[in-house]
């Protein structure tokens, strides 16, 4: 019992993050993959980014229910330019990470 919370209180933690902290988590495991490209830390930043756009859309219906306050908005527009940044930033690191597994698998041939 005591390992199954050991091992769930993360997860437990990052579903009650806000939006703004599921951002920070998506940059972080974008930068690992970046760092170390494998099939593991994709996976995770693709999931991260999916987490991020889960909160995104849980901001916009309560946008849309008109609960929000300008500052709310703005905040909400600033939190999709960030997503978009980090979008790009995923894309770059997947073309640098197939560039890179290009160059070696030619690079070491004569």
């Amino acid at each position: 019992m005591a390992r199954l919370l050991l091992v769930s209180l993360p997860l437990l933690l990052f579903v009650g993050c806000s939006a703004e902290q599921k951002a920070t988590a998506a940059e972080e495991r974008i930068a690992d993959y970046r760092r170390h490209p494998s099939e593991s830390t994709k996976r995770a930043a693709e999931e991260a980014l999916a987490d991020l756009d889960e909160a995104i859309r849980r901001r916009e219906q309560a946008t849309l229910k008109g609960n929000q306050t300008p500052k709310e908005t703005a905040a909400l527009a600033k939190l999709e330019l960030k997503r978009a940044q980090l979008s790009l930033e995923f894309a770059k690191a997947k073309v640098d990470a197939f560039a890179n597994g290009v160059q070696k698998a030619f690079g070491d041939k004569p």
